[in-house]
């Protein structure tokens, strides 16, 4: 199965991080699966990457813009929710997150085949 992965790179610059703040990103699935199918997919990449990476912090987790918004009016704004697995990066500066573009881009682990990019 095929899975397309992106890294989201819209934090800090690599230096500029403020004094007491810790680089934050995410990383998700962009195609369209079950939840289920989303969740497998990455738990086997976080598995790999916090092994790989381990001065980096990967953590999975679940979106739910909803509960992010309680009072949010989705249809009023033309919008639908966000639900989805993400993997939730700690400490990745803008140099590692390149490195594992390049490293990881057509990485199989298991019955999948990741396209890791990223573009945000």
């Amino acid at each position: 199965m095929e899975v397309d992965i992106n890294i989201w790179d819209d934090y800090h610059e690599d230096g500029y991080v403020p004094e007491g703040e810790v680089q934050e990103t995410y990383i998700y699935v962009e195609d369209v699966f079950t939840l289920v199918q989303e969740q497998e997919a990455l738990m086997v990449l976080c598995g790999y990457l916090q092994h790989k990476y381990d001065w980096v912090e990967f953590k999975m987790e679940m979106r739910d813009s909803r509960k992010e918004y309680p009072h949010m009016n989705w249809e009023e704004i033309g919008m639908k929710p966000i639900i989805r697995w993400e993997i939730k990066v700690k400490n990745m500066t803008h140099e590692v997150r390149e490195k594992i573009v390049d490293a990881e881009k057509g990485l199989i682990l298991g019955m999948f085949k990741y396209r890791i990019y990223s573009e945000s």
